[in-house]
């Protein structure tokens, strides 16, 4: 799929999308021509306080477009991760609109998926809080969320349990269809 990024260079974020929504897809970066009928542009744009992403998308005689506006906040560090889930978010419903396809985890990609939930339980939401943080910005089933939520839990619990000389391992097994094939 020709890949158009207007206002921005957030390669690995919309990658993650097409790879989830689009197996078999290959990013290609190259400007859409009127002719190209199988192909994604993300415009950003941002203001002081908020970025607008407009993603529109083409495949096989279809389309779709969708508006994200986000509000920034805080440092360098968190206003980027606010674009980025805008970008992801914009590309995700706009697939989605064009697919009518929605993945059990949503928009989420990778192998934590209870890291959110974990972080809000964290800066004391309550867990249906924690849940539907899931379900409503990042469009994960309620069965996924309500999984995200127990392991979030126990991973949280387990954490608490640590004492100053004890510590925690992480091991991680590549198996994403994705990028780990």
């Amino acid at each position: 799929m020709k890949l158009e990024l207007l206002g921005h260079d957030e390669r690995y974020t919309v990658e993650q999308g097409l790879l989830s929504l689009f197996p078999g897809e290959k990013p290609v970066y190259a400007p859409i021509a009127p002719d190209d009928d199988n192909w994604a542009r993300l415009s950003l744009e941002e203001d002081d306080d908020a970025c607008h992403v407009r993603a529109q998308l083409r495949r096989e005689g279809h389309t779709a477009e969708r508006q994200v506006d986000a509000p920034l906040s805080g440092t360098d560090f968190d206003r980027e991760g606010q674009r980025r889930h805008a970008l992801g978010r914009a590309f995700f419903l706009a697939a989605r609109d064009l697919t009518g396809v929605t993945p059990p985890w949503g928009m989420l990609t990778g192998v934590r998926p209870d890291k959110l939930v974990t972080q809000a339980l964290r800066r004391g939401e309550d867990p249906s809080s924690a849940r539907a943080l899931l379900e409503r910005e990042y469009e994960v089933s309620p069965d996924r969320a309500a999984l995200a939520l127990e392991t979030g839990t126990a991973a949280l619990r387990a954490q608490e349990r640590l004492g100053p000389r004890d510590i925690a391992v992480y091991v991680g097994i590549p198996f994403c269809p994705t990028r780990c094939a």
